[in-house]
């Protein structure tokens, strides 16, 4: 959140991020792994690594180890181990300081305007009409220390540049979870979550869930114990897993009304929570498997007015047919009431000589 003592407005900045939200981000994204990796492929073709091994006498080391006894071997392991985690957090820490280093969002007139970057300083503009749909989603380390990240889907915009990749995959990388409803207010204004009154999906849903879950858990694990017998205690882990899985996923899908708008919250290790606008719908769909239609469910799917190739902002599945109906109904209802405005462009003159007089 803006501090005391910034320069800008009050009501122009929404949010800044400290750099040690910045740090925490770089603690839980993991690109350390991905940067040590480019630089291990780099030192490989300089053949740093036989230089290295040379230097450090690694293969007397290997030899001193291997008649040490095993607890030595295992202590040297586990250092190692320790050792290679904190590089990786610490390459991924230093990643996401620099990529994101004084990332400040505020309001220029109706546009929302990013800028972040320590080294490479990057400018992002983004108009509030065009943003189709918002998601704020948590990991359960997210959770864990109170943090959340958000993400746009936006009408156009599909270039590969740094700009757009802010904008569309990671909007607001990181931010505390009490300042999400004036973040989403300041994206959406007048969609604002307070408390809504959520509808659960329907109560057969863990059941189907559970079901497909422990018949394809069956398929993978009964073949395979019949050759390596451990396959089976693997599988009834998982099952284990999977019945739980399944019933707080059906538990966590539920979905709400808002003045203006829809919200649909799922997921179990990662939370997401997409609001959609009903000014930007376009499309409302039901439709039904053969699977679906034994227990009485269907899927409502949704699609924005100018929505790109990413797929439906909302597809709510496992829902008891009749709120579906009633659901639909509703959101094509606000879809028809809304007035698409056209921007003109300018008239292009006409090549055609004018008759002469």
């Amino acid at each position: 959140a803006a501090e005391a003592g910034d320069e800008a407005p009050v009501d122009d900045v929404i949010l800044r991020i400290p750099t040690r939200d910045l740090l925490f981000l770089g603690l839980i994204v993991n690109r350390g792994f991905a940067l040590l990796a480019v630089g291990f492929g780099m030192l490989h073709e300089l053949n740093a690594f036989e230089t290295v091994w040379r230097y450090l006498g690694i293969e007397e080391r290997v030899t001193e180890l291997a008649g040490a006894g095993v607890g030595a071997v295992i202590i040297q392991v586990v250092v190692f181990l320790v050792a290679m985690v904190v590089v990786f957090v610490g390459f991924s820490m230093a990643w996401s300081v620099v990529r994101f280093s004084g990332f400040t969002l505020r309001v220029v007139g109706d546009d929302l305007r990013v800028t972040c970057g320590l080294f490479t300083r990057i400018a992002a503009s983004l108009p509030r009409h065009r943003i189709q749909a918002v998601t704020v989603w948590a990991t359960w380390f997210h959770r864990l220390f109170g943090f959340a990240s958000m993400a746009v889907q936006t009408a156009g915009g599909t270039g590969s540049d740094d700009s757009t990749n802010i904008l569309r995959r990671r909007f607001v990388p990181i931010l505390r979870t009490d300042d999400v409803p004036r973040v989403l207010a300041a994206l959406l204004p007048g969609r604002e979550l307070g408390d809504p009154a959520w509808e659960s999906i329907s109560a057969t849903a863990a059941r189907r869930m559970r079901r497909r879950a422990l018949i394809a858990l069956g398929v993978l694990t009964l073949p395979a114990a019949w050759f390596w017998p451990p396959a089976l205690i693997v599988g009834t882990l998982l099952a284990a897993l999977a019945w739980w899985w399944a019933g707080e996923a059906a538990r966590r899908a539920r979905y709400a009304r808002l003045e203006g708008g829809l919200v649909w919250e799922r997921g179990v290790f990662t939370r997401r929570t997409t609001v959609l606008p009903d000014d930007k719908l376009q499309t409302v769909t039901l439709s039904a498997s053969p699977f679906d239609r034994r227990h009485g469910h269907v899927t409502l799917t949704t699609d924005a007015a100018g929505g790109g190739p990413a797929g439906p902002e909302v597809s709510v599945r496992y829902l008891d047919t009749a709120p579906a109906e009633r659901l639909r109904l509703d959101l094509a209802r606000a879809a028809a009431a809304t007035t698409y405005v056209v921007a003109p462009t300018a008239r292009t003159p006409d090549p055609t000589p004018a008759p002469s007089a």
